[in-house]
C-alpha cells in the first residue's frame, strides 16, 4: 500500500501489524498498542471482554468505539483475509480528498469497518481513551476520577499534521 500512496502519514512501522502472520504461527488474537499507549490495568482479561457487533465469535480485529488503531486486537490468524479486505478498499479510502494530507493505517482499518461491520468487535470503553479525543481533565488523576473504569490511556498527538507529535499535548 505504502508504495502506491505518496501521502502516507504513518511510517511502514505501523503497517508491520498486517504481516505478523507471516513470522507468527498458531497465534490467535494479540493485543497491538501504539508506543504512547499506557496501560492501568491488566491485559488478561481483554480478548473476554470483547463485544461483537454481530455473534462472529473471531473477529479480523476489535477496538474501541472511537475506532482507534493505536490500541486493538488483532486476529492473527484472519490476518490474509483482511489483507485482501483492505485491497478491496484501498482505492474508496484514497479516493475520500478530505484524508489525502494524513492518510494512514487507521483510515483503511475504518473503511473495512465501515464496509464489513459483522467482521469487527468492540472493546469496552475502559480500553478505549485517548487524549486525543479531548479527554476533559489537565492531569491523569482527573481522568481516573471520571472514568474509573480506565484501562489504559492513549497519548496521541491527534489532529493532521506533525506538530501535534513535537508541541506539548493540550491535556498535560
Amino acid at each position: 500500500v505504502k508504495q502506491r500512496f505518496s501521502y502516507l502519514r504513518h511510517s511502514f512501522g505501523a503497517f508491520y501489524r498486517l504481516v505478523l502472520d507471516t513470522f507468527m504461527k498458531d497465534v490467535g488474537m494479540i493485543v497491538y498498542a501504539d508506543t504512547d499507549v499506557v496501560f492501568l490495568a491488566n491485559l488478561q482479561d481483554v480478548p473476554r471482554s470483547m463485544r461483537t457487533i454481530s455473534n462472529n465469535t473471531d473477529p479480523l480485529f476489535a477496538w474501541g468505539s472511537t475506532r482507534c488503531s493505536g490500541f486493538m486486537l488483532l486476529n492473527v490468524k484472519q490476518l490474509p483475509q483482511l489483507r485482501g479486505i483492505l485491497h478491496d478498499v484501498q482505492d474508496a479510502v484514497a479516493s475520500k480528498a478530505v484524508w489525502k494530507s494524513h492518510f494512514g493505517d487507521q483510515l483503511l482499518l475504518r473503511e473495512v469497518a465501515s464496509a464489513h461491520p459483522n467482521r469487527v468487535a468492540l472493546l469496552p470503553s475502559a480500553w478505549d481513551i485517548s487524549m486525543a479525543d479531548g479527554v476533559p481533565t489537565t492531569s491523569s488523576e482527573q481522568v481516573v476520577r471520571a472514568r474509573p473504569a480506565v484501562g489504559m490511556m492513549h497519548f496521541n498527538g491527534g489532529g493532521t499534521d506533525l506538530d501535534a507529535f513535537f508541541v506539548k499535548h493540550k491535556n498535560l
